[in-house]
């Protein structure tokens, strides 16, 4: 290798000196006068190209800032859009909750004036001088929305800004900056405005156009529909005078030397910063897409399409370049006038530099050219020189360490992990080798890692399926408890070992007890406390002297799961018992989720309940006991929420809704196991894609009668 190194190296450095010195001597004065031609004309070719490719960038560049001023300005709607969906889900929620809500004195809200910043009331014609008492109830419990309007009232002083609630049934609360000291002596009905009926036509959000409002200032209202459950309750709505953020966008627009203007949906001019053109404003209306300008018309076709782009327009015979971008939220488009002069001017201006710059650089080349031949020649010579004597030494002290690594390296990879390269160069040979020497080492603490990590996971492996085995070991198999009663039951972790339960057993010969339960958390943990309910729940209902004494039951067991309650878990449980000859069925609901019951065959509907707390969470926690009373071919569905809140792929829930609408379309008169089975089935389709993130567990009792 050596030798052939040398060779090499010879052969190459003289065959280069020969070429060289040969190319350097025929061709340079043959070629330093073709080389000034073509310089000439590539210098020419090029600066063109750079003032074609200056122009477009700095085109690009005004069509990015359009799109920046746009999103800029766009922002602003989307705050409005957000707050008026956030006031929308706020009177939604109180609407169709009114238990959770205290209801709200609203006499002081109604005064002779308006004052700005504090909620009011008005009403329409039909009830402003005869409101029933059932009408006063829900505006009372309508104004706890009051906090809410104010809050978001706050966000957007000093502009001024106006948010307010219109129920479909007359009456309309406001906080206002822009009104003050108006008498609303008079009905004001809020259902004839024109934001409030397109919100309710189009069922979403919408925004009105632009309008003057009582101080003349340019404005405009977010609108979006609340409801009372799933029907259409009224409209809330968010007004804004857009005058200050537009003006600060037309004050950066005309520091920068440029104009702007922002076409609607519909093509016309609302705002611009130009008094007198094409895209002036107009009391009429100045609709662009029928100006008899084709390019202008076709200008506002693209903008009203939504599109991105620069176009060249004559605009009182001066060339100038139009961006455009539009407004997402609200449709709408804004439009930048880019005079061509800036956009020349910049194209200019680096053409001339380019080419002043080339005309430098070919003199300093040529001068170069010659310097360099001569210093090229002699170290070429000199370098021949000093490789001749030294190359020999040089090639072997190189070779030899190759030769202990390749070596070493091919004991080690023969499974010597034991073997050492001692290679010292100072160089990437010897950062090589101890690199290697790394590399055993390593690969023997792995080696010793694995198979200790390989042993830990089988050992945890086998702890969690003995775990598993115990679980499901102490939930009921046998479903056949009594002719009485059509019962069945499943229970699927979503780890290995879970945190919901089940259980069922009966009393005596005519009472069947049956409890389902969620403990908060997944995995080891929650399977430890489900034990502990279980156990809890089973000794103390065992003690009962009479099925009617269930929630002395829970009571007990709730207080002494929050003894030593250190984890701070709990466990939301419904237990029931059920007269198997008279079809009595008594229940104490501990936060759990409603079961659904199916009377007559009819459709399935939650069972009444009561409010009454978790088990472990509060100690001496007083519960209340209810009872119904079933009769033969009526079915109760208990579930734990994993059932409810398995998600697709999407992150979509399964939910109660889509629960009730599934069982109240298939067969009702179908056995408990089959019900299961289906609703499993359901649940599978629906998440196939997803992985399951909680424990499903689920109860179908049909209750039969005597036989």
């Amino acid at each position: 290798m050596r030798k052939k190194i040398l060779t090499l190296l010879l052969v190459g450095l003289c065959a280069s000196f020969i070429i060289l010195s040969g190319v350097v001597i025929y061709f340079r004065s043959a070629m330093q006068d073709d080389l000034f031609r073509l310089g000439e004309n590539f210098g020419e070719t090029t600066s063109e190209y750079v003032w074609t490719q200056t122009r477009e960038q700095t085109m690009e560049a005004v069509e990015q800032l359009t799109v920046a001023r746009a999103a800029q300005t766009d922002s602003e709607m989307e705050k409005i859009k957000e707050d008026a969906e956030l006031v929308s889900r706020a009177m939604t929620r109180i609407i169709s909750n009114p238990n959770d809500y205290m209801p709200r004195d609203f006499t002081p809200l109604i005064s002779k004036e308006i004052e700005p910043n504090v909620p009011f009331i008005l009403f329409s014609e039909d009830i402003f001088y005869n409101r029933s008492r059932a009408l006063d109830e829900e505006i009372a419990l309508a104004t706890n929305i009051e906090d809410v309007l104010i809050d978001i009232h706050i966000s957007y002083v000093p502009n001024n800004n106006s948010c307010y609630v219109a129920s479909q049934n007359g009456y309309f609360i406001c906080v206002d900056t822009i009104v003050e000291g108006e008498n609303i002596s008079e009905p004001y009905d809020a259902r004839q405005r024109t934001w409030y009926k397109n919100a309710q036509q189009t069922d979403k959000v919408t925004f009105s156009q632009i309008y003057l409002d009582e101080n003349g200032d340019k404005s405009i209202t977010c609108a979006a529909p609340y409801y009372n459950g799933n029907e259409f309750a009224g409209v809330v709505g968010i007004g804004c005078d857009i005058t200050t953020w537009y003006d600060l966008l037309v004050k950066t627009v005309l520091n920068e030397g440029r104009t702007c203007f922002i076409l609607n949906k519909e093509g016309n001019v609302i705002l611009s910063s130009e008094d007198d053109s094409f895209f002036t404003v107009t009391v009429e209306g100045n609709d662009l897409t029928k100006s008899p300008n084709e390019k202008i018309a076709d200008l506002a076709k693209k903008m009203t399409a939504g599109k991105t782009g620069v176009d060249e327009i004559y605009s009182d015979s001066e060339l100038v370049y139009i961006s455009y971008a539009p407004m997402e939220t609200t449709g709408w488009s804004l439009g930048i006038l880019t005079p061509s002069s800036e956009v020349v001017e910049v194209a200019d201006n680096t053409q001339d530099y380019f080419l002043k710059q080339f005309k430098i650089l070919r003199g300093e080349i040529e001068n170069e050219y010659s310097r360099l031949s001569i210093i090229g020649a002699i170290f070429l010579l000199i370098t021949l020189a000093l490789l001749v004597t030294a190359s020999n030494r040089l090639t072997k002290k190189f070779i030899k360490p190759i030769d202990e690594l390749t070596g070493g390296v091919k004991e080690i990879s023969a499974g010597n992990l034991e073997k050492k390269l001692y290679i010292k160069t100072n160089d990437e040979l010897e950062t090589l080798a101890e690199n290697f020497n790394i590399m055993t080492d390593e690969l023997k603490r792995q080696m010793t890692n694995l198979t200790r990590v390989t042993a830990e996971k089988e050992r945890i492996a086998t702890e969690l399926d003995v775990a598993t085995r115990i679980q499901v070991s102490m939930l009921p198999k046998n479903f056949s408890v009594d002719e009485r009663v059509d019962l069945f039951a499943t229970m699927k972790a979503a780890k290995e070992v879970g945190g919901d339960l089940y259980d069922f057993y009966k009393l005596d010969d005519d009472h069947l007890f049956i409890t389902i339960a969620d403990v908060s958390g997944k995995g080891v943990p929650a399977a430890l406390f489900m034990v502990a309910a279980i156990t809890n729940l089973r000794n103390y209902i065992s003690a009962l002297k009479s099925p009617d004494d269930l929630k002395i039951a829970i009571e007990n067991t709730n207080d002494r799961l929050c003894t030593n309650n250190d984890g701070e878990l709990f466990v939301t449980a419904f237990s029931g018992v059920l007269d198997l000859t008279t079809g009595k069925f008594i229940y104490v609901n501990a936060g759990h989720n409603p079961p659904l019951i199916c009377r007559n065959g009819k459709n399935f509907e939650e069972l009444p309940m009561e409010l009454n707390f978790v088990l472990g969470g509060w100690e001496d926690w007083q519960y209340v006991q209810q009872e119904i009373q079933l009769e033969a071919g009526d079915t109760i569905f208990f579930y734990t929420d994993g059932v409810t809140e398995a998600a697709n792929s999407a992150g979509k829930l399964y939910s109660v809704e889509r629960l009730q609408e599934f069982l109240n379309e298939r067969e009702k008169t179908s056995s408990a196991k089959k019900i299961l089975e289906d609703i499993q089935e359901s649940l599978q389709n629906f998440s196939v894609d997803a992985e399951q993130s909680d424990d499903i567990t689920m109860i179908a009792v049909k209750f039969e009668g005597r036989k």
